[in-house]
């Protein structure tokens, strides 16, 4: 069969993600999904077929035949009658491997993606937002978003009557922003103190190879670096900043004035102290100055002791045992995410969708409902 019974039109499959890098890939097709269905190649895990499930609901199950031991792991979403999205592993083999049982079908395959109708603005925003995915965990927030949830909420929010219920629901959908922002853009955590107290053997042991400079000697590491890193699912952006103390290199102090700006801008102030020594004025200074959010007493191997003797509430750790690693970790995550949503809650991901929002909320809240709806439409697009 290659011909879509209900259409007319010859059933496709493209790819709407780019070809590179991405935890994700995200295939559109289109046609009569009675095609897969009768060749078993998706499984739900709510055991209903292709054709079975609702418009807009996001279904996990796996692709290829029920009795394959090589089946992927994938998220389906039909968008449409006659349109289904098929989100899988990013890499070219798992891509080829559906793409291939699709065109052995008779499915075409097409090269390039063009709206069917009217495609909105927001809906195009949020497909896109996709493919910016960096980990499993936030693609799937992600899909939900560009698969209706989004859109359902805005468009609940244009039509109720009640004006405090708008307020509220707007609220709500504020009160995820950041938590949304940064299933695109990764939380910044910022590990500084004074020189030599093993910032950059920290880093390296946390991303799990060598990004950072290690040196025992001072002032070593003259500039921030960082590393990509997912901890818990979460992308996170580890800067590893020059030693803060008092200097008269003019190199040095100019890496010391970058890592400040770094350490203003963090998302989590990580302050290293060296549990081998006993605190330090620069140490002191630091604690005083930029209070940072969570304290980490590095070298526990070196001296087990003076590190019971330090400051209360910190994290005891060896950057080249491991000891406490799994305890930094988790309080890192605790930290950067307290309240983790249900998957499939609205969520503004984008900037200037959390934007649109804020002046709803201050147009409804004065009493112009005119321009809260005239923002209402530019949203939905």
């Amino acid at each position: 069969m290659s011909e879509s019974t209900a259409t007319g039109t010859t059933p496709s499959i493209t790819r709407l993600t780019p070809s590179g890098r991405g935890a994700v890939a995200t295939l559109l097709f289109r046609g009569d999904a009675l095609l897969i269905d009768e060749a078993g190649l998706f499984q739900a895990a709510n055991g209903k077929k292709i054709g079975e499930q609702a418009i807009g609901n996001v279904v996990f199950g796996h692709w290829g035949e029920a009795d394959d031991a090589g089946t992927e792991e994938v998220v389906l979403c039909r968008t449409s009658s006659q349109e289904c999205e098929i989100h899988c592993h990013g890499g070219m083999a798992a891509v080829r491997r559906i793409v291939g049982q699709l065109t052995t079908l008779g499915i075409q395959e097409l090269g390039g993606w063009e709206p069917i109708g009217e495609t909105s603005r927001l809906e195009l925003e949020l497909r896109e937002a996709v493919t910016r995915a960096a980990t499993e965990r936030t693609a799937k927030y992600l899909w939900a978003q560009a698969s209706g949830v989004f859109r359902t909420a805005i468009e609940t929010i244009r039509d109720a009557e009640d004006h405090a219920q708008k307020l509220a629901a707007i609220n709500q959908l504020l009160h995820w922003a950041k938590f949304g922002r940064h299933l695109i853009e990764p939380w910044r955590v910022v590990l500084y103190g004074r020189p030599n107290v093993g910032k950059s053997s920290l880093i390296n042991a946390l991303v799990g190879y060598g990004r950072a400079i290690v040196s025992s000697t001072a002032g070593t590491t003259r500039d921030v670096v960082t590393a990509l890193t997912a901890l818990d699912g979460w992308p996170i952006q580890l800067s590893d900043t020059a030693g803060l103390r008092t200097t008269a290199d003019e190199l040095e102090a100019a890496g010391i004035e970058k890592s400040d700006a770094q350490i203003a801008a963090a998302d989590l102030k990580v302050l290293v102290l060296d549990a081998s020594e006993s605190l330090t004025d620069d140490d002191q200074l630091l604690l005083e100055r930029t209070e940072p959010h969570l304290i980490v007493l590095n070298k526990i191997d070196l001296s087990a002791e003076n590190a019971e003797s330090h400051r209360k509430g910190a994290i005891a750790v060896s950057a080249i045992t491991g000891e406490g690693l799994s305890e930094l970790t988790a309080e890192i995550v605790s930290q950067l995410v307290p309240e983790v949503p249900d998957w499939n809650t609205p969520i503004p991901v984008l900037e200037h969708h959390a934007h649109l929002l804020s002046e709803i909320y201050a147009d409804f809240e004065a009493g112009d409902t005119s321009a809260a709806e005239h923002r209402i439409a530019e949203l939905l697009g």
